[in-house]
Parts: structure tokens; C-alpha cells; sequence
């Protein structure tokens, strides 16, 4: 459920964001787990849930229409 999630990839994001320039590397990937992802791998994730979500609700909306009329 945690690859689906948009909240996990922008809290990854703001984290590396935010320790990492300070030289805090360690605790971004021993405290909170994150060693799989950078900062812009993160930030392309949350753009294609962004898209498959939009396509998905233009599916459901189409759907919903063919059945009113």
C-alpha cells in the first residue's frame, strides 16, 4: 500500500529535502527507512500517481455519464 501512497512519496521528498543539505543523510535513511529513493525519483512518482489518477477519474466520470443517458 505504501508504493500507491503519494503522502509517503512527498514526506520522503520534504525529509531529503530538509536533512540532507545539512549533512544529516543518516538520519533520513537509519531513523525513517528511506534509502530507496532520491529526491527527484520522488518527485516523478507523485507527478505519474498524479496522472494515473486523473485518467482513472476521467474513466469513472465517462462511465458514470454513459449511464445517465
Amino acid at each position: 500500500m505504501q508504493w500507491i501512497s503519494p503522502v509517503r512519496y512527498a514526506f520522503e521528498a520534504l525529509c531529503i529535502a530538509e536533512y540532507y543539505p545539512r549533512g544529516m543523510q543518516a538520519y533520513v535513511e537509519v531513523e525513517l527507512g528511506f534509502t530507496q529513493l532520491n529526491f527527484t525519483t520522488c518527485c516523478v512518482m507523485l507527478l505519474v500517481l498524479s496522472v494515473i489518477s486523473r485518467f482513472l477519474a476521467i474513466i469513472v466520470l465517462k462511465a458514470n455519464i454513459d449511464k445517465v443517458q
